[in-house]
């Protein structure tokens, strides 16, 4: 029989604790070593010139408007009409492929036109273009209100979001569009117009998701429900049961938000995911809080690059420390009130550019295996997977979700150097492709990647899109790039 005495207890302690110290010391080296090299910073910009998300599209620009009122748009209209100048909208610019941006042309910076306020009688949120959700959250919340649909970035603007009617992650829902009840616009001769299902219908369909070639969003009218306390969980499922998953989620009224993050791990990748999901629980809201990472999950995933080791203490933290250290209540504002700074790396020799793929559920599965192998036969490094489940768009001319799809949204790193940007090309265009075959799409707002055959196939009302463009803005007075590659040739 052993004695247990206190000097034999002592050793134990201190030998399971030299063998934890043991275990964690080559994963905190390799955090810290990370965090130590961290490059931060962006290299600014020469005079004139503007970039957007990707720190490649950087465009010299004749002129950056501030707005701060409608005359100010007045005046900007007024003098490009007079000297044939073509004119952008730019709010956060988030967009990856100078969709905000005109080259030569006037630059309208809608952030200082962002002011919010709620209209109780109606339980409506009106925002100003340039308003962020993260102030749309705060005013929501000051009331007891919350927006119907939200995307799932706060540092987005609303004009820009409503822009490229971005989707979220609330589960089985649509795009934000489905959140709009009313929009002030103003066309290019200065007249303001207001459009919504009901008036200028039209008009209201073309501007949702129109990448401002129709008009200048001023003011949005979004929708609002009671703000709810709520409970994140995590769980670990296998991505071959994530469809049905998503799927069941979506048909439970209480479940309000669903994303998966899928292992990227080398030699066993799309194997296992990380479910987030949030649900809707009895009692008062806590109050409105910024959901920002961890230093240890920003380090976690800027140590992934360009390293298989960082890619594994990136899992363990996604799939083991992360759903520990998240804070399990709070209320649904704060869900969507989440940064867009920890997923793009703002400087350094390489780029993380997101692509986003639109899978009908039941082909997500044999996506993922067919875009494994177009990816094993690249360069470019994949980072991360996330996929959520969004609901069909009913409302939008220029849609890329006819029906139920799962959103992939791939995370990339690639050398911002010409070569890499052809490498990410011509990978982009193979997945597109792949989910296009499947029933699928992809986003636009990322790099113009996609083939003018591809947007076309993706995107289906580009006849009528071109129609009205004719009727709305004959002179082509709202350009961007997105505009100039794909739609431009067709006018």
């Amino acid at each position: 029989m052993i004695r247990v005495t206190r000097r034999w207890v002592l050793r134990f302690l201190l030998l399971l604790l030299a063998g934890g110290l043991a275990f964690l010391a080559r994963p905190l080296h390799h955090l810290f070593r990370v965090a130590w090299r961290d490059e931060a910073a962006a290299e600014p910009l020469p005079p004139g010139v503007l970039d957007d998300a990707s720190r490649m599209s950087a465009t010299r620009v004749g002129e950056l408007v501030p707005v701060l009122d409608q005359s100010d748009l007045i005046a900007a209209l007024g003098r490009a009409r007079a000297d044939d100048l073509p004119v952008s909208l730019a709010g956060g610019r988030l967009s990856m492929g100078a969709q905000t941006l005109v080259a030569d042309g006037i630059v309208l910076d809608m952030t200082g036109y962002g002011l919010v306020r709620y209209r109780p009688e109606q339980e409506l949120l009106v925002a100003g273009a340039g308003a962020t959700w993260r102030a749309v959250l705060e005013e929501a919340d000051r009331h007891g209100r919350s927006p119907t649909h939200a995307p799932g970035l706060a540092d987005a603007t609303v004009g820009g979001t409503v822009s490229v009617n971005a989707y979220g992650w609330q589960v089985g829902k649509p795009p934000v569009g489905a959140g709009v009840v009313e929009m002030l616009v103003m066309l290019v001769d200065g007249a303001l117009w207001r459009c919504s299902r009901e008036q200028n219908a039209e008009l209201f369909a073309a501007v949702l998701g129109g990448y401002g070639l129709f008009a200048i969003i001023v003011e949005v009218s979004l929708a609002t429900q009671a703000n709810r306390a709520c409970r994140r969980d995590s769980e670990l499922v296998p991505v071959s049961a994530l469809a049905d998953l998503l799927r069941r989620w979506a048909a439970d009224e209480a479940v309000e938000m669903a994303a998966a993050s899928i292992s990227v791990l080398p030699g066993k990748p799309f194997d296992r995911a990380v479910a987030t999901i949030v649900r809707s629980v009895e009692g008062r809201p806590p109050a409105l809080q910024r959901i920002d990472g961890t230093w240890l999950q920003r380090m976690a995933r800027r140590g992934a690059i360009d390293d298989d080791y960082g890619k594994w203490v990136n899992w363990q933290v996604q799939s083991m420390v992360r759903p520990v250290l998240a804070q399990s209540r709070l209320s649904r504002n704060s869900t969507f009130n989440r940064p867009v700074g920890n997923l793009l790396l703002p400087g350094g020799p390489t780029a993380n550019l997101v692509l986003t793929l639109f899978v009908p559920p039941d082909e997500l599965a044999a996506w993922l295996n067919q875009a494994g192998l177009i990816l094993a036969g690249y360069e470019t490094e994949l980072l991360d997977i996330e996929v959520s489940y969004l609901g069909a768009d009913n409302d939008s001319l220029l849609r890329y979700a006819s029906r139920d799809l799962c959103a992939v949204r791939l995370l990339l790193n690639e050398s911002r150097r010409p070569s890499g940007e052809y490498r990410l090309r011509e990978l982009s265009m193979a997945l597109i492709q792949r989910a296009l075959a499947l029933g699928g799409g992809f986003f636009l707002p990322h790099r113009r990647h996609a083939s003018a055959v591809q947007f076309k196939a993706a995107y289906g009302n580009t006849a009528r899109f071109i129609r009205m463009k004719r009727r709305f803005d004959p002179q082509e007075r709202l350009q961007n790039a997105f505009y100039r590659e794909y739609l431009q040739p067709l006018v």
